[in-house]
């Protein structure tokens, strides 16, 4: 199954994967998050985003799949995570996200 990765236009104020640091796109993501999904879910989703989406790190398999259903079923979680993608300038993963969801069958 191949995936193929938005281009970010080196003359936008898009960021690329390499330019936002993983540690700061985490906090980003738990402090949105937090207070609104139990740890756990908070969790599976960061796994979804760091591992599955971005590729930036190696993360169990079921645990990215349930932070991606998450994200399926939960529009406040997907608004905040949308909100912390487009803050990180990673503004282009976010459709990725629907195309995943699509191909899951989840949408």
């Amino acid at each position: 199954m191949a995936i193929v990765l938005p281009v970010v236009d080196a003359f936008q104020d898009d960021a690329s994967i390499e330019s936002v640091s993983l540690a700061a796109l985490s906090r980003s993501l738990l402090r949105a998050l937090l207070g609104t999904a139990p740890l756990g879910d908070v969790r599976a989703i960061r796994a979804y985003i760091c591992g599955t989406l971005l590729g930036q790190e190696r993360v169990p398999a079921p645990q990215a799949a349930w932070g991606l259903c998450l994200l399926a079923s939960r529009p406040s979680i997907r608004a905040s995570v949308d909100r912390v993608l487009e803050a990180c300038g990673l503004c282009a993963y976010r459709d990725l996200i629907d195309v995943q969801l699509w191909r899951a069958g989840l949408r």
